[in-house]
Order: structure tokens, then C-alpha cells, then sequence
């Protein structure tokens, strides 16, 4: 069966609805899995609660792809990074500053971590591009805004313009519940089929 591939963070993994937690596998109500129902694919849902571009990007990286593979991307917010350790990945949130995220600071400023975020989205296009994965789209889920900051350098296309409605939360009262979850999948389903992107 055709597959759909997402990435992303806690908003793609659907953190929070009913029993879903950030250490079980992504819910089957998460907008990938109703986004491969009304494609009629198999989902494969990659996403990785807490995940920086760089994560994200370093997913991509790693996934073996098919070339019928439909992939979509919800990048996270760019106020994330992540270290490479040999016993692991370290998540880095600047929103939530503890005494590594503040170490880190100290050594880069906001522009150069921007430029970073843009660097690993422009990558990971590029990368889908040499597999030739024709059908790859992006959607900037951490922040409407984030789409403005893409450096003119590092250009992506095929970009969905389209956002979470608050309309219902997950049991932590912050991630998009179920409802909204349907919903996004509906506009991006609409999107892909119509070819709408930007």
C-alpha cells in the first residue's frame, strides 16, 4: 500500500489526545493518520515530540523513502535545537530555558539560530528533491510567522498555508485535540488535492 509520510513534532506525533503521551507511539486520531485515510495510503507517522528543525531534519535524513512516498512536513517551533551525543539526541528548548539552553545562548544569538532553522528546512527539500519524492509539501506548524523568516538563500516550495484551529485541546489543555486534528487534515487534504500551495 502507498504510503504517507509526516514529520514533525508533538502536533504531528497528537500529544495529549485521549491516552496518547509524549512516550507512546502518535495517535491514530493525529491529523497524519485522517490525512492517509482520506488519501487512501498507509500512514507513517515520524514525528518525534520535542523536535527541533535540526531533529526533524536528521528523521528525513535517515527514513527510507519510496518513491510513491507522499511526504509532509510540520516543522516545530524555531525556538528549538538538539545536541548529538554518542548516548543520545538532547532536545534544547529556548522557551523553557534550563542550564544547557542558557550555556547555548551564550555562544549564539537569535539571527544565527533563524539562519540554522532555514538551513535545515532548505536541506531537507533538497534532500527529498535528489530522492525524487515529487509529492513533499511543508507546513510551518510551531508558528504562523515562521514562514517569514525563510532566509531568501534557502527557498522551499510547496508550502500549505494552513494553521490549527482552536477549537478543542488534548487532556494537557494546550495540543490540539481530535476535532482540530480532523480539521487540518480536511484543509490539507484539500490543498494537496487541489494543488494549492505556495
Amino acid at each position: 500500500m502507498k504510503r504517507l509520510v509526516a514529520f514533525g513534532c508533538s502536533y504531528t506525533h497528537g500529544s495529549c489526545i485521549g491516552n496518547t503521551s509524549m512516550r507512546t507511539p502518535p495517535s491514530d486520531k493525529a491529523w497524519p493518520t485522517v490525512l492517509a485515510r482520506k488519501m487512501g495510503r498507509q500512514v507513517e507517522n515520524c514525528a518525534q515530540p520535542g523536535a527541533s528543525q535540526l531533529q526533524i531534519l536528521w528523521s528525513i535524513l535517515n527514513f527510507a523513502f519510496e518513491p510513491s512516498d507522499v511526504c509532509v512536513i510540520m516543522w516545530s517551533h524555531f525556538n528549538r535545537s538538539c545536541i548529538f551525543a554518542k548516548s543520545g539526541l538532547i532536545q534544547l528548548d529556548f522557551g523553557l530555558p534550563k542550564r544547557l539552553e542558557k550555556n547555548w545562548l551564550k555562544t549564539h544569538t537569535e539571527y544565527d539560530h533563524e539562519i540554522h532553522n532555514c538551513i535545515n528546512i532548505h536541506h531537507a527539500e533538497q534532500h527529498l528533491k535528489a530522492l525524487n519524492i515529487e509529492n513533499f509539501y511543508h507546513i510551518f506548524g510551531g508558528d504562523t510567522d515562521d514562514r517569514q523568516k525563510m532566509h531568501p538563500v534557502t527557498p522551499v516550495t510547496n508550502v500549505i498555508d494552513v494553521e490549527f484551529e482552536n477549537i478543542d485541546h488534548g487532556s494537557d489543555g494546550f495540543h490540539p485535540g481530535p476535532l482540530a486534528n480532523a480539521l487540518l487534515a480536511a484543509r490539507v487534504y484539500d490543498k494537496i488535492k487541489n494543488k494549492d500551495t505556495l
